[in-house]
């Protein structure tokens, strides 16, 4: 095949966000196991224990405003997280169909020597540059997170202090006591340090599994329109114009509805994204102004972060752009399609019938749109 190479980039890209998304039982599979069903609902009660005990943090520090920024970031990251694993449960087959349905659109087109490269190029440039980043920089964020209290103690037994103190990865506060260095307070380093592990995965991995169908559908639009605007149909009779122009119409239908698929999965998480996105970003830029030093581990830390929650928001306003330029994309292909040069009565129908459709664009809960604007607004707001 001659584009076996790329193939295998694509599919390393899809099958590294599926084996993550799996780890925490949030892809569909069929006839899974009792146990990888109810996965995603221990994960999620996971994270809500966490977020339970920040909440709680900031009740019990309500006084100090440093201290209540930084556990208030921190909750609202958690709530986005919750919201995605809720929204991955509830829409487990609509999932599995939009992936089903761009691997199949791909392996149509694969074997086509002009489309396939056409397909082909959108899809490696997301695979290439920008799948691996997302990644990085999040679990960056949890290895920041996570270093500062484990060198604040690592710095304790170093100097041999007499009294130590433990503390945890997140800013918590549980309603019974918790000694420092017991049982208990092992066992809570290792649930919260699971849930920095969990946070991050299901984060990063349905971003970056949002930006691959959006991109796969970009792709398909982009073949769509090559066919339409370099199909010489002067010549052909009633009886393949027809068939054309139902494979044109199929096709369409196709990607629209993977539009559908998407908007639908993703937009209940756009919107709360796009809110989170900009209270966090307004918590960590005020935390800088009112830090009088900053070491090394904080700078670290508020860096990725700040880079990681911009990058995000991008990410979703990029692909929700993209999906809409390769809609009016497609118009402007149709259009060229060389239609006066075709004296066919049902082609003039059918040129006017996809000229009337309205250019694809994705909503989030039908409230806001996805495009370039969503993120001059996110970052209008800080």
């Amino acid at each position: 095949m001659q584009y076996s190479k790329e193939l295998k980039i694509i599919e390393k890209c899809r099958n590294r966000l599926v084996v993550l998304l799996k780890i925490v039982g949030l892809f569909p599979i069929v006839n899974a196991s009792l146990f990888y069903k109810i996965l995603p609902f221990l994960v999620g009660f996971l994270l809500a224990s966490i977020m339970a005990g920040c909440m709680n943090f900031v009740y019990i520090n309500r006084n100090n405003l440093m201290v209540v920024l930084r556990a208030c970031g921190i909750i609202f990251a958690l709530l986005t997280i919750i919201i995605k694993i809720i929204c991955f449960i509830k829409s487990r087959e609509k999932l599995l169909k939009l992936d089903n349905t761009l691997t199949k659109l791909i392996n149509e087109n694969i074997n086509k020597d002009k489309l396939s490269s056409v397909m082909l190029s959108p899809i490696l440039f997301y695979a290439n540059n920008i799948t691996m980043p997302i990644l990085i920089s999040g679990y960056l964020i949890s290895v920041t997170l996570y270093s500062q209290s484990a060198l604040f103690m690592i710095r304790q037994l170093k100097n041999n202090a007499e009294s130590r103190i433990y503390i945890l990865p997140y800013p918590t506060a549980y309603p019974y006591h918790i000694e420092g260095g017991s049982l208990i307070w092992a066992l809570h380093w290792t649930w919260e340090t699971l849930g920095s592990f969990i946070l991050i995965t299901v984060g990063c991995t349905t971003d970056n599994l949002f930006g691959y169908y959006t991109i796969n559908i970009v792709a398909q639009f982009r073949v769509l329109s090559y066919e339409v605007q370099y199909t010489i149909t002067e010549n052909y009779d009633n009886n393949k114009m027809s068939q054309y122009h139902k494979y044109i119409v199929a096709k369409h239908h196709e990607i629209v509805e993977c539009c559908e698929l998407l908007e639908y999965i993703n937009g209940p998480i756009v919107l709360v994204m796009t809110i989170s996105t900009a209270l966090i970003l307004c918590t960590l830029i005020f935390q800088v102004r009112l830090m009088e030093t900053i070491t090394l581990g904080q700078f670290a830390y508020l860096g990725v972060y700040i880079y990681y929650k911009l990058m995000q928001a991008f990410l979703y306003a990029w692909s929700g752009e993209e999906i809409k330029i390769s809609s009016e994309a497609f118009q402007i292909a149709v259009y060229n399609s060389s239609w006066e040069n075709n004296n066919n009565k049902s082609n003039s129908t059918f040129i006017n019938m996809l000229l009337a459709q309205k250019c694809m664009s994705l909503k989030a809960c039908g409230l806001t749109e996805i495009s370039a604007e969503m993120f001059t607004k996110v970052l209008n707001k800080n």
